[in-house]
């Protein structure tokens, strides 16, 4: 986000969440940090509505181990 490449860090952190979500799942560690990656993102945008979107996505409570 410092560069201000925001079309490039979208398409890279919404691949990425999309990966890591289909595999680990939504509430995976990862997914949960690039969640956060994408409300910075879109807030430094001034896109309020698709900042709040990854931020209640950002939130996803870890799956437990059972």
């Amino acid at each position: 986000l410092l560069v201000r490449r925001y079309q490039e860090a979208e398409t890279l952190l919404r691949e990425g969440y999309d990966g890591v979500a289909a595999t680990q799942g939504a509430a995976a560690p990862y997914s949960i940090a690039i969640a956060k990656r994408l409300v910075l993102l879109y807030e430094a945008l001034g896109q309020a509505d698709k900042a709040t979107r990854w931020r209640a996505l950002s939130k996803a409570e870890p799956a437990s181990k059972e």
